[in-house]
């Protein structure tokens, strides 16, 4: 069978794809037509009535070889195949999860994507038949598990690069809070998998993330410091010395968002909670009773002269009746909690623990708030202490307690600090009896108080 003079003709080729497929529906599989291999015995056949189609339609052979001997190998249709490429990359070593690209968001609590928070997962190939199958899948560097939405079996060849049908374009990709954000937090490094249905091909892109970091795509840490500035003075520089910390850690970005009133809708301020790894609110804060919104008389209310079941702490930044329990938990309003931290600079949002329970029921691992109100002078001092040793750990979620401990011992007089969630109430290891005596620890994760050896201390 002698070869077909190459190029192609395309016309030919056209015609003779046309004539096959029509009369062989059983090579169409979800739409899309099924590429012939040449070295796959099974299409023989069915190489060569394309063959004759494409002759047919003006397609044209070189000349004939001698004449083949009974036992020589039987030749496959077409010229010989040539042998396809692959290559795969992300687009970028570094991308934010979503985020506002505006304010006030366009769509709260979600906004038009940054593009930042966008990467494109990049299959460049040679060889490789326009229409051909390919598939993608995101998984994580550390655990080889695959990300939650990130396998995509749909995508297709075209002019020699893997794209989004939909689009024509290379598949991109955006990290929200289901996909489990920073977890484990010093360890956020995913690649991704691209098979092509033709010859076999399929490459990733490296895994190991200490040799080939750049190679590697990097999830960087995000925080949101909100402050509400109309009648406050000190809650935006705290905001932007808080800002400042987060930003001198290693792929850390924090934004800084003033407010200049208290009655933003819930969606927009869920709009700033999302997808954070911390969020930094200063601004007021208050205890309201639950029968009738008023708000608790005493800037220290203490532990037992009011049943703390009657009332609910809140952030004084959303309209009556302020941000609380009920609120941290509308889902559509608030899509996604902060993954470990919600810092509330604000007075008396930790004086009963309803605010940190909600938030940590949605997955916050901690809640650093204050019992009773708070100096608006003192407030950025604390903030600093606590944030500058954090950051000295590279915001390691599990030095939180420690650093929290350090810190609040100074200002439990004028303060009343406590941390909600895990490691609470426990004595880490380095502290002094009289370091952590000097805090109010009475840690509640979910309802239950936990340290009683250090709630022990503190009654002495």
């Amino acid at each position: 069978m002698s070869q077909l003079q190459m190029p192609l003709d395309s016309a030919a080729v056209k015609k003779a794809d046309d004539e096959f497929y029509a009369n062989h529906p059983e090579y169409i599989q979800n739409g899309k037509r099924v590429p012939l291999d040449p070295n796959n015995p099974a299409d023989s056949a069915a190489c060569a009535e394309w063959r004759a189609s494409y002759i047919k339609n003006g397609g044209k052979e070189k000349e004939s070889p001698p004449q083949k001997k009974p036992d020589d190998p039987v030749q496959h249709c077409g010229s010989e195949q040539p042998v396809a490429t692959l290559t795969v990359r992300w687009s970028k070593a570094e991308v934010t999860p979503d985020h506002n690209s505006t304010w006030p968001p366009a769509t709260p609590p979600t906004d038009t994507i940054p593009d930042e928070a966008k990467v494109q997962l990049i299959g460049e190939t040679t060889n490789v038949p326009d229409g051909t199958s390919a598939t993608m899948t995101i998984c994580h560097c550390a655990t080889g598990a695959g990300v939650t939405g990130g396998a995509f079996n749909n995508l297709e060849v075209k002019g020699g690069k893997v794209v989004d049908p939909a689009t024509g374009s290379a598949l991109e990709w955006v990290f929200e809070g289901k996909h489990k954000l920073w977890d484990p937090w010093d360890k956020p490094y995913y690649f991704f998998t691209c098979t092509v249905n033709f010859q076999g091909l399929s490459k990733s892109t490296p895994k190991d993330f200490a040799a080939q970091q750049a190679a590697c795509l990097r999830l960087k840490y995000w925080h949101c410091c909100t402050a509400e500035s109309s009648t406050l003075s000190g809650v935006l520089p705290e905001c932007n010395a808080v800002a400042g910390i987060l930003n001198g850690v290693l792929f850390s970005k924090s934004l800084i968002q003033n407010l200049t009133t208290v009655g933003i809708p819930l969606a927009q301020y869920g709009s700033l909670l999302r997808n954070t790894y911390v969020f930094h609110q200063a601004s007021h804060g208050n205890a309201l009773k639950r029968s009738d919104n008023s708000s608790i008389p005493e800037g220290d209310p203490g532990e037992s002269k009011y049943t703390k079941a009657d009332w609910r702490s809140i952030v004084h930044i959303t309209p009556v009746p302020r941000f609380g329990d009920t609120q941290i938990a509308n889902n559509a309003d608030i899509p996604v909690a902060p993954r470990y931290l919600f810092y509330a600079s604000t007075c008396l949002t930790g004086w009963e623990p309803s605010f940190a329970n909600a938030m940590i029921a949605r997955g916050t691992r901690n809640v650093l708030a204050f019992r009773c109100s708070i100096p608006d002078s003192e407030a950025p001092v604390m903030a600093r202490k606590f944030y500058t040793r954090w950051a000295s750990y590279k915001l390691d979620p599990s030095k939180i307690p420690e650093c929290f401990f350090k810190a609040g011992g100074d200002h439990y007089k004028k303060m009343k600090p406590i941390l909600y969630g895990a490691g609470g109430g426990a004595i880490s290891e380095g502290l002094s009896p009289l370091e952590i005596a000097g805090i109010a620890v009475a840690a509640v994760a979910c309802g239950v108080l936990v340290g009683v050896a250090v709630w022990a201390l503190l009654k002495k």
